[in-house]
């Protein structure tokens, strides 16, 4: 069964974030997220990788939202990634640094691996 995709916008509706849910396993639901700009139907950033599940999200701004990511199956500590994406400025913050949205995939399976493995 296919669930609705939801789509939390920023506060001025430029941004939006999707998440697309897909059933990992029995009852197991990943919320795959999109960042997208409204305007020009651009997608920013979505994870290569789709065991990526928003699983929270704020807008601290127009611009800014800060996701918590868990990776499926989640059985790692600490659970959660936490990402604050400028969508403006197409960067995103992963433990106090700012990196290019390009290069967030690859940061993010390297701090899941080494926080996962401590």
């Amino acid at each position: 069964m296919q669930a609705d995709i939801e789509i939390t916008d920023s506060p001025d509706g430029h941004y939006a974030v999707h998440a697309t849910p897909w059933e990992a396993g029995a009852s197991h639901w990943i919320y795959h997220p999109t960042i997208v700009d409204n305007r020009s139907g651009r997608v920013l950033w979505s994870p290569a990788d789709r065991y990526w599940s928003v699983e929270g999200l704020r807008w601290l701004s127009t611009a800014r939202v800060k996701l918590q990511l868990r990776k499926y199956p989640g059985d790692r500590r600490p659970a959660l990634i936490e990402l604050v994406v400028d969508c403006c400025a197409e960067q995103a913050r992963l433990h106090n640094d700012w990196h290019p949205l390009a290069a967030v995939d690859a940061l993010m399976a390297a701090v899941w691996a080494a926080e996962g493995n401590a």
